[in-house]
């Protein structure tokens, strides 16, 4: 039996008309922007009060754009296979919003921690990330940043003449999380998020590219993954974009999910293949 729960309605927001169109604020969350509510109000219900009248009503979905992780690196690549450089993030909306708001009770070691965490969670197994610096920790509009150094050692394995190279360089740590073929309760994200990937991968010299993978586009709806790789002089471009636009995915549904990551799964695992000279491998 359902009934009537005032402890429930435990969050008050704002409605604002802009020109025609209510728009709802929660001024009171420390730097969240006027673009959006914080992710745990979205998609809410709750009641409505004004002179007039007072009837239920739902907050607004979330959704994907405003919840954006953008990487860009520049890496070298040496004979042996090991990689090095410089990776920066930037963090926009709902993911600087989480992360400055936790933030708040962290001293600056535990947040130069969880940076390096989540990152090194990232790279192939043996990868280390070191923070070198961050800005936008108690902004609301501007994005947060962080810059660190990285490296893999034997990122890319040696086969004879040849060595293979994952292309998703902050995905090759061979997790799946939807493994188990059924599901008995729901899927639940926090909110849809869009990430975007952009690294330039230095070759040393001697060594050449004998293949790269296609270039890999899976739409399931809305959502979409892509992924390319190109070769400009020595330089290898390697590009990755992933719009997870739901939130919510109910168990009828978990079959299209599993697919659609061991898809993505399959994008990530494809590999370059470059070949030593022999004036390399005498190195």
């Amino acid at each position: 039996m359902e009934r009537p729960d005032p402890y429930q309605l435990n969050s008050l927001v704002a409605e604002v008309i802009v020109g025609s169109k209510p728009r709802f604020l929660d001024p009171a969350t420390m730097y969240c922007p006027d673009q959006f509510l914080p992710w745990e109000e979205t998609d809410a219900g709750g009641i409505r009060v004004d002179s007039f009248a007072t009837k239920l009503e739902t907050t607004p979905l979330p959704e994907s754009k405003d919840a954006v992780t953008r990487r860009t690196a520049e890496f070298h690549l040496d004979a042996e296979g090991n990689l090095d450089g410089k990776l920066s993030v930037s963090y926009e909306g709902q993911e600087a919003l989480r992360r400055r708001l936790k933030a708040i009770d962290q001293d600056e070691t535990e947040r130069r921690k969880e940076l390096e965490d989540e990152v090194q969670h990232l790279l192939a197994q043996g990868g280390s990330a070191k923070l070198l610096s961050t800005e936008g920790w108690t902004a609301s509009g501007a994005p947060l940043k962080a810059q660190f150094e990285i490296q893999v050692p034997s990122f890319a394995s040696r086969a004879g003449q040849r060595l293979m190279m994952p292309v998703a360089i902050f995905h090759s740590s061979g997790q799946h999380p939807f493994a188990s073929t059924r599901r008995v309760n729901p899927v639940y994200f926090d909110y849809p998020t869009e990430s975007y990937e952009e690294v330039k991968l230095e070759l040393p010299p001697g060594l050449e590219i004998e293949s790269l993978p296609s270039t890999t586009r899976i739409e399931k709806g809305p959502t979409v993954y892509e992924s390319s790789s190109a070769r400009q002089g020595n330089v290898l471009q390697l590009k990755r974009t992933l719009k997870m636009t739901v939130y919510y995915v109910p168990t009828d549904r978990y079959s299209v999910l599993k697919q659609f990551y061991e898809q993505i799964r399959a994008g990530d695992e494809q590999q370059a293949v470059l070949k030593l000279t022999p004036s390399t491998d005498k190195q």
